[in-house]
């Protein structure tokens, strides 16, 4: 599977600290494996899912074999 990023992602990720984004990356590797699917959304983000990392919330969306990672925010500002 083809992983493509946001350039808000990647701001987004290297504002973590370690452990947080060590969880980040077990999640979007288990989403590659087919283990984790999250919550799909409606209206405006029809088609993403979105992925709970305690109080943070991964954005993603699959398509034709590729996973596109848009965004990581914190649950308060969404």
């Amino acid at each position: 599977m083809k992983i493509i990023t946001s350039k808000t992602f990647g701001k987004q990720i290297n504002k973590l600290d370690n452990s947080e984004r060590e969880r980040a990356w077990k999640i979007i590797k288990n989403i590659i494996d087919g283990k984790v699917r999250g919550k799909p959304l409606k209206y405006d983000r029809k088609g993403t899912m979105e992925v709970y990392m305690g109080s943070k919330r991964l954005y993603s969306k699959v398509e034709d074999n590729t996973l596109y990672l848009l965004e990581i925010s914190h649950k308060n500002q969404q």
